[in-house]
């Protein structure tokens, strides 16, 4: 268990360290400053449960700000790809879906359901007959899922990306 002494001794000798190697991962002073203090604070609420062994926490350290860097990262990817659905696109969204939902399944034959279903996870092939082939509405799928429907709209959005990836791949260009 570490002491306040301790972890002020400890953030003193490898405050360089971290922050040069969140500097590398992230590219952006700002950025590393950020992730940096992150660790630190990460440091002094796991401080009960480190040791003061300065070779296992300096590596402790780096791996806690890889974390961060990691987390910052796709947190940024999450936001570059954000959808907003307000009232005004909503119909024009379903009614796209709508269209590219009826495309895709007059275009696939039973042996493309089969390499489909072969790339889809358990929970995806069960949202993927469901929304597709038994034709639930999104509101049969939010009551079935208790999810909202701008949630639903992001599943069925990966799913049909990932779906036109196989078909892409496995199927057109075989």
């Amino acid at each position: 268990m570490l002491n306040k002494t301790e972890i002020d001794d400890i953030v003193h000798e490898t405050y360089k360290k971290v922050y040069a190697y969140c500097l590398v991962l992230s590219e952006d002073k700002n950025v590393a400053e950020d992730l940096t203090q992150e660790t630190f604070l990460v440091l002094s609420r796991k401080a009960q449960m480190l040791e003061n062994e300065e070779d296992k926490i300096e590596h402790w350290l780096m791996k806690v700000a890889k974390y961060e860097y990691m987390t910052y990262r796709d947190k940024k990817k999450r936001e570059n790809h954000i959808v907003i659905f307000d009232s005004e696109n909503m119909a024009y969204f379903e009614a796209l879906n709508e269209a590219f939902d009826r495309k895709l399944i007059a275009e696939i034959t039973y042996e493309h359901i089969e390499k489909i279903f072969k790339h889809l996870s358990k929970k995806e092939s069960i949202l993927f007959e469901l929304y597709f082939f038994r034709g639930l509405s999104y509101k049969e799928l939010e009551q079935r899922y208790k999810i909202k429907r701008k949630t639903l709209y992001t599943r069925i959005s990966r799913l049909k990306t990932k779906v036109a990836k196989i078909i892409e791949d496995e199927i057109l260009f075989v």
